[in-house]
């Protein structure tokens, strides 16, 4: 970003939420035992999962009666990514590259973890809730997309110790 972005960024920032009432998380830990997080938010502990993460987005599923659509296994994700035309080699999803797909989805999924990471870079990978957002938008499915970015934001923190060069910067918080 260079800096007149980022004087624009800070100056919208700023417009929203003064930083004076920012709210900052002093500590993260994981619940022993559990799926949830417990965040040190000005000195009062709340304990966060998947569900309470849906609840705070205010997202219920597109058809009301409906239940979420369950996430494809690693096969059916494979062959997702090569009906999007993939043109690199594809094992599993852990060794496919953002620049391997065609224009559209490599822009789609730029954004994506754009939005998730901060990250956009030509060598970028997907972890699978990233490729099943894709998939669910591609597909128009009844996807449960708040449990796919709790489970992302789960991996940025357990993973948040990791060497600050390899580690992703955690837009989440």
């Amino acid at each position: 970003m260079n800096p007149q972005e980022t004087q624009q960024v800070a100056a919208r920032d700023e417009k929203w939420v003064p930083f004076t009432k920012r709210v900052k998380i002093s500590s993260t830990n994981k619940v022993q035992g559990t799926d949830s997080y417990e965040f040190l938010l000005a000195n009062k502990k709340c304990v966060v999962n998947a569900n309470f993460f849906r609840t705070i987005l205010d997202i219920c599923p597109r058809v009301e009666g409906v239940s979420f659509t369950d996430v494809p296994d690693d096969d059916t994700t494979l062959a997702f990514l090569i009906k999007l035309g993939y043109k690199g080699p594809l094992y599993k999803h852990t060794n496919m590259f953002v620049d391997h797909m065609h224009q559209p989805w490599r822009t789609l999924t730029a954004i994506i973890n754009k939005c998730l990471s901060r990250k956009t870079a030509s060598n970028d990978k997907l972890r699978k809730s990233r490729i099943d957002i894709l998939r669910g938008m591609f597909y128009r499915d009844n996807v449960n997309y708040p449990e796919l970015i709790w489970e992302d934001l789960a991996y940025q923190i357990d993973h948040r110790k990791e060497k600050r060069s390899r580690r992703e910067n955690m837009a989440f918080p």
